[in-house]
């Protein structure tokens, strides 16, 4: 299986991630200011919720509880396809 796309694969999965991570950070520096009647209106509640899950997301350590310690590429692969 060395046909060269396990290696783009990766990569492409390494910056989905990052591309992940990035939202996360823009979603939690959101500040918005509504007035005091806009307040409680669904899309501010719902940007309000937003940022305070995506700062705990950024908060908590990553885990890598799953991942094989020996590099066991058949381990990896079972972990990529579910």
């Amino acid at each position: 299986m060395s046909d060269g796309l396990n290696e783009a694969r990766a990569m492409r999965v390494a910056e989905i991630i990052s591309d992940f991570r990035n939202l996360q950070h823009y979603i939690a520096q959101i500040n918005a200011s509504p007035s005091a009647e806009e307040y409680y209106l669904e899309g501010y509640a719902l940007l309000r919720q937003c940022a305070v899950e995506a700062q705990s997301v950024l908060a908590q350590p990553f885990s890598a509880s799953a991942a094989s310690p020996r590099g066991d590429s058949e381990m990896e692969k079972q972990q990529l396809r579910s």
